[in-house]
């Protein structure tokens, strides 16, 4: 079998009934696998070799909790600002259709930038990437919701809204007798 990079290997040998002996290097984390070999000898006391092949996910080091933070800072930063700033700010300031074309420029960026800030917060969550977050829903959860939102926002909800608002423009800019009569 390969070695694979992580992998630890230990040697125990356990004498008879007199106890074992343990060799090899042991790390604080518990394994992800394990593969053991064990062979039975005989020369007067049983004499058996385990072989136990245990395989780690890699360490990652210490840069991935700052870029955690970083990368959620940004999501969280990016979403106050867009929803309580900037559309605020730009409806109240700009005409009507010079608004349309901001945020018709604005929107796809906007949640092409948030769906990928959530991908990469869960990337880097700490300290084994997605796999830390499959321990506990409470991690999970809550940014599972936060891609499908975002996902269904840039596939779904922004196609439609920008549609509408083209129409809307259009309605705007016809004569009033073209306009359909309200039923």
């Amino acid at each position: 079998m390969p070695r694979m990079a992580g992998a630890r290997i230990r040697l125990v040998v356990y004498i008879g009934g007199v106890g074992k002996v343990s060799v090899g290097l042991h790390p604080p984390s518990s394994p992800v696998t394990t593969t053991t070999t064990t062979t039975t000898l005989h020369f007067g006391h049983p004499l058996t070799f385990t072989l136990h092949v245990m395989e780690y996910l890699p360490q990652p080091g210490p840069i991935l909790a700052p870029l955690h933070l970083l990368f959620f800072s940004t999501l969280l930063g990016a979403e106050l600002y867009q929803s309580f700033v900037m559309t605020k700010v730009t409806f109240e300031v700009l005409p009507r259709s010079a608004f349309t074309t901001l945020q018709k420029r604005v929107f796809p960026l906007y949640f092409k930038g948030q769906t990928f800030l959530i991908l990469v917060t869960a990337a880097t969550a700490p300290p084994y990437s997605f796999a830390s977050l499959a321990k506990s829903k409470a991690e999970w959860i809550p940014l599972v919701v936060a891609g499908i939102t975002a996902v269904l926002n840039l596939v779904v909800y922004e196609p439609k809204t920008r549609k509408a608002m083209v129409e809307r423009i259009h309605q705007g800019n016809l004569p009033l007798h073209h306009l359909p009569l309200p039923v």
